[in-house]
């Protein structure tokens, strides 16, 4: 039984130094981000690439997301895919995937949460860009 117990006890402070952690990091990520990117990753990262700047919709307030949905209705807009019907959802529902529960990956996705930039200065540092996009991007920075 004492050695259950310790184990557990030693499994539990281990989960919670990489909670820690792993919102220590998400801090850090978030504080030199000005904006959640909650959609449009591959159109973020095209723009980053090509040094120009990321056309997004900015929802300031819950009432920004009811006008969304009015404009999707009226065919002004394609689609908006959250279902959270408050910014405060959206936010605690954003912060919660990225701090989430472990899963068939691992802790989170914490492995994941990087600003637009951070992620494409590491493709084109990592070698996962074709040459001409790594020099592309390089020549302008």
């Amino acid at each position: 039984m004492y050695n259950e117990l310790h184990y557990i006890k030693i499994s539990y402070d281990s989960l919670k130094k990489e909670i820690t952690q792993d919102y220590a990091q998400f801090r850090r990520v978030i504080q030199g981000a000005p904006f959640y990117l909650l959609d449009g990753n591959h159109k973020s990262a095209a723009a980053t690439l090509t040094h120009n700047p990321i056309y997004a919709l900015e929802l300031q307030s819950s009432k920004d997301i009811k006008e969304v949905r009015r404009m999707i209705r009226c065919g002004e807009l394609f689609d908006f895919k959250r279902p959270e019907t408050s910014l405060e959802e959206i936010a605690t529902a954003f912060e919660e995937y990225c701090l989430g529960e472990a899963n068939s990956i691992g802790r989170g996705k914490m492995g994941n949460v990087r600003t637009v930039r951070q992620r494409i200065d590491e493709l084109a540092s990592n070698g996962d860009l074709p040459a001409y996009m790594k020099e592309r991007y390089h020549r302008a920075k």
